[in-house]
C-alpha cells in the first residue's frame, strides 16, 4: 500500500500564490498582544530563584537527596584548586580555631618542629598577645613562631 494517498505537498503548495510582502513574518512574531499575556513584568519583579539559597535557611541534617546549596559548600575554586591541606581533612578554619597549648605543642611537633616546653610555653604567650581574648590557634602560634608577633 503506498505511504502517501494523494499528491506530494512541496515548498511551492506551502507558499501557494502570495504576494512577497504576505510572506514576510507577522508584525507580532515573538511578541503575545492578547491582554494580559505579554512578556512584560513589573520592573521591580525578579523572578526565578538564586543557585544559592542564602534566603533559606539550611536543615540541621540535610539528606543526600537534596541537591540545594544553602551557601554552606566550597565554590567552584576551592573544588578546582583545594586548599593545601584538604585531602587530609583539615579545613582553613581549623587553622583559626582556639587550641589548647597542648594540642598546639602535639601539632607542631607532629610536624617536625623540636620544641621544648619552654619554647612552647614561651610561643604560646606571644601568641596570645595576637588575640583580643587572649585565644591562641594554630596560625597565631605559627606566626608568633615565626617572629611574626
Amino acid at each position: 500500500m503506498p505511504s502517501q494517498a494523494g499528491p506530494e505537498w512541496g515548498v511551492r503548495e506551502c507558499i501557494g500564490n502570495y504576494t512577497p510582502d504576505e510572506q514576510q513574518p507577522d508584525k507580532d512574531l515573538g511578541r503575545s498582544i492578547r491582554p494580559g499575556w505579554r512578556n512584560i513584568g513589573p520592573p521591580a519583579r525578579i523572578f526565578g530563584v538564586p543557585s544559592i539559597r542564602s534566603d533559606v535557611p539550611a536543615p540541621s541534617l540535610k539528606s543526600v537527596a537534596d541537591h540545594q546549596n544553602y551557601g554552606d559548600e566550597a565554590g567552584a575554586a576551592t573544588l578546582l584548586y583545594p586548599p593545601r591541606f584538604a585531602d587530609g581533612g583539615v579545613t582553613q578554619a581549623d587553622f583559626l580555631t582556639a587550641t589548647s597549648k597542648d594540642e598546639i605543642a602535639d601539632i607542631f611537633r607532629s610536624a617536625g618542629f623540636e620544641l621544648d616546653n619552654d619554647q612552647v610555653d614561651a610561643t604560646f604567650e606571644r601568641a596570645k598577645t595576637l588575640d583580643p581574648h587572649g585565644l591562641v590557634s594554630v596560625q597565631s602560634f605559627r606566626m608568633a613562631l615565626n617572629g611574626e608577633a
